[in-house]
This record gives structure tokens, sequence and C-alpha cells, in this order.
């Protein structure tokens, strides 16, 4: 509850600080999105970051496959296991584990 308070506030606050310039941005939205089409526009034309986004994405397709053979591993252990016989089970107390 005082974490929602304490949010509300400072988004509050936040938009009080900034009402003037998003103001200004409503009253003349055409600049606004000139302005960020020439940077979306300037960026696609940067070598480095072109070169940037391919490398994530690259490194970001080595993290799809690391991760689906780890799955495919973790499944494979998991038909490989024998069944475990339930009469071998004994309870434990939780507080006999601390």
């Amino acid at each position: 509850m005082m974490f929602r308070l304490f949010t509300l506030i400072l988004s509050m606050m936040f938009l009080f600080s900034t009402w003037p310039a998003i103001e200004r941005q409503l009253d003349n939205p055409g600049e606004a999105v000139d302005r960020v089409q020439n940077e979306l526009r300037a960026l696609k034309e940067n070598p480095e970051v072109t070169e940037a986004a391919w490398l994530l994405f690259s490194d970001f397709q080595q993290f799809l496959k690391h991760t689906w053979v780890l799955v495919r591993e973790i499944t494979e252990d998991r038909q490989e296991r024998d069944p475990i016989d339930s009469e071998q089970l004994t309870p434990v107390r939780p507080d006999e584990h601390f």
C-alpha cells in the first residue's frame, strides 16, 4: 500500500514537472514526428549502429539455441530417470531443514 502511494506521488510530480514540455509537443506534433523520423533515419544509416544491431541479433540467436539445447537435455534426463518408489520416501518435517 505504501509503495503504491509513493509511486503515485512520484508519478504526479514527474507529470507536473514535465507538463510544459508535453504541452509544447502537443501544440506542434508534426515537428516532433519529423525529429523522430530524422533521428531514426540517421541511426539506420549509421554503420556502427547497424553492426551493433546485427551482433545483438546474432547473440540473441545463440542464446535461444543454447537454451533450446538445455531444455532438450533436461527433458531427456527426466525421461531417462527411473520412477521413484513412493514407499522408499520418508516424510521430512520442515523444521528439520533449519
